[in-house]
């Protein structure tokens, strides 16, 4: 254990097996929030007069750190201090997740550690678009040449998404980062 710890802090690994924990026992971590793999998919589907365009996209292999001492304002945004308490070490809640809630900044908690790395993969529904296109017949009956209907949604659906519980957005590497919103659209294309 760290010098000065207390039930509920973390657990430090002797990697160099001196009998201490100390700073050369710190590891080069080759995980960072730049991802390893980003992917696509996008595709468009027809038939008769209707039509469906899906956009998908995501990242593998990529981590954010959430971990050490940092002022509580960094993490105003999202749910940070509620997903670092919900599951935090008590007396009575010994197989916890999260270390020992301490009123002091620094504390062996505080230290920087894989502790704090979320996985920051996800796959995002990013754009879905549905439409349809009147039969010309009908459409030229009513003195137009074309008249379409369509739907669209962007950032519809946010999957396998291990930040979800801290409210961050896990494409961003920015705290401050609005993440993006979830707009519905709706849409009439008349053609005279």
């Amino acid at each position: 254990h760290m010098p000065g710890a207390v039930p509920g802090d973390i657990k430090y690994a002797d990697v160099n097996k001196d009998g201490s924990i100390d700073s050369r026992d710190q590891i080069l971590v080759d995980q960072t929030n730049i991802p390893q793999m980003t992917f696509g998919f996008n595709a468009d589907f027809r038939y008769k007069g209707f039509d469906l365009s899906v956009l998908l996209q995501g990242q593998a292999d990529a981590k954010q750190f959430f971990g050490g001492y940092f002022p509580v304002m960094s993490y105003s945004l999202g749910n940070f201090l509620n997903w670092r308490a919900a599951d935090r070490w008590t007396p009575e809640n010994t197989d916890a997740k999260m270390p020992r809630a301490s009123y002091e900044n620094m504390n062996n908690n505080t230290i920087n550690s894989t502790q704090w790395l979320i996985n920051a993969d996800f796959l995002r529904v990013k754009n879905v678009q549905f439409g349809y296109n009147l039969p010309t017949r009908v459409s030229k009956r009513i003195g137009m040449e074309n008249l379409r209907f369509s739907v669209s949604a962007s950032n519809l659906l946010l999957i396998y998404d291990h930040m979800k519980a801290l409210g961050f957005d896990p494409e961003t590497t920015d705290y401050w980062y609005y993440p993006p919103q979830r707009v519905v659209s709706f849409g009439i294309n008349a053609t005279f």
